[in-house]
């Protein structure tokens, strides 16, 4: 499957596949969670889930342990 980068407003939008990847986590993973109402925030776009580049960073940030 091929990954894709889309550009809107200089804030790239990834495919669940590119964002997994980015997290580290597997896709199913990202897909239990958007099921599950928890993880990164993500919009769905001509039906399919794609997650902001500066979501996914916030997302995170907000999970850094002091």
């Amino acid at each position: 499957m091929q990954s894709e980068l889309v550009m809107i407003n200089d804030d790239p939008w990834l495919t669940r596949e590119s964002a997994a990847k980015y997290l580290g986590l597997e896709k199913k993973t990202l897909a239990n969670w958007a099921c599950s109402g928890v993880g990164p925030r993500f919009a769905r776009v001509g039906g399919r889930p794609r997650y902001r580049l500066s979501d996914l960073e916030a997302w995170v940030e907000a999970r850094y342990v002091s």
